[in-house]
């Protein structure tokens, strides 16, 4: 037997809420039937919707048309693709390396339809871009060219983390400034650990789309702060996950532009201890 979530809050939200009392069936219908797969798609039959909800066809293919107006649904050679039905399962597939992301993905593969793909690659870009990706474990040359050609962030670091033996970064330079900040902040550290600073620095560049002008502003500050201080004592746990699941940096940087509102701050803005820092460290 299969399970479908429908969470709580759905009764409140403002579209379920504006339905009628037949169109909240129907849609609550399609998300819960089961000939629904796990990637929101059934086989278009409205004459076995009508009969198991006891919705007359007439009234029903009327409420079909709204949802498909109001872009809830697809309708594409004989299927239909609740397009929301991923985002609202328990298990979404968030880890885009794990088992069942990689059955989602075999779902994607065998639609027929183009139309629904493509509507599916819009929404859950991170999730099907990776389709490609399923069939070549073992065939590094083909990850690597792939790997070269993605633009998507999350799915480059998906990609690094499900193989790290092909996507493993090489070291940075010691001539680079982000060895040199590293080391300027740690001048009594080891090589290694110099090293692994510095490769949390191109990192977190990398993942979190910043600037390293921007991040290094956020690191003195962090250094600064009366509770991130004791936190980074080396920059490589900048990149350690956190309890939320997200990496340690991510969790600096909105807590940098919640303290400072304006966000990237002028050379005239900067606070006194950050300003101190860039002294200290040659780079005002």
């Amino acid at each position: 037997m299969e399970y479908r979530t429908v969470k709580t809050e759905t009764y409140r939200d403002s579209y379920f809420f504006s339905l009628t009392a037949n169109e909240k069936l129907l849609f609550l219908y399609l998300f819960t039937s089961d000939a629904i797969n796990n990637i929101g798609i059934l086989p278009y039959t409205p004459e076995i919707y009508s009969v198991e909800t006891k919705i007359e066809k007439e009234e029903l293919l009327l409420i079909i048309e709204k949802f498909k107006n109001d872009e809830k649904i697809v309708i594409d050679e004989g299927e239909l693709l609740v397009v929301n039905f991923i985002k609202n399962q328990t298990k979404q597939g968030a880890s885009l390396d794990d088992k069942f992301a990689v059955q989602r993905r075999n779902l994607f593969k065998s639609t027929k339809s183009e139309q629904i793909k493509t509507v599916l690659f819009q929404k859950y870009t991170a999730l099907f871009s990776m389709c490609e990706l399923d069939d070549a474990e073992d065939d590094a040359e083909v990850l690597k060219d792939a790997f070269s050609k993605l633009k998507s962030k999350k799915i480059k670091e998906a990609m690094m983390s499900s193989f790290p033996s092909i996507f493993k970064l090489g070291e940075v330079s010691e001539d680079s400034e982000y060895y040199n900040f590293a080391q300027k902040l740690r001048p009594d550290a080891t090589k290694k650990e110099i090293q692994a600073d510095a490769k949390a620095i191109r990192d977190c560049i990398e993942f979190e789309n910043i600037s390293w002008p921007e991040l290094k502003k956020i690191i003195l500050w962090a250094k600064e702060d009366i509770f991130w201080k004791t936190n980074i004592n080396n920059l490589s746990t900048l990149t350690k996950i956190t309890k939320n699941g997200e990496r340690k940096i991510k969790t600096i940087i909105a807590q940098y532009y919640q303290k400072n509102k304006e966000g990237s701050m002028n050379a005239a803005q900067k606070l006194p201890t950050e300003m101190k820092m860039l002294e200290i460290l040659g780079m005002n």
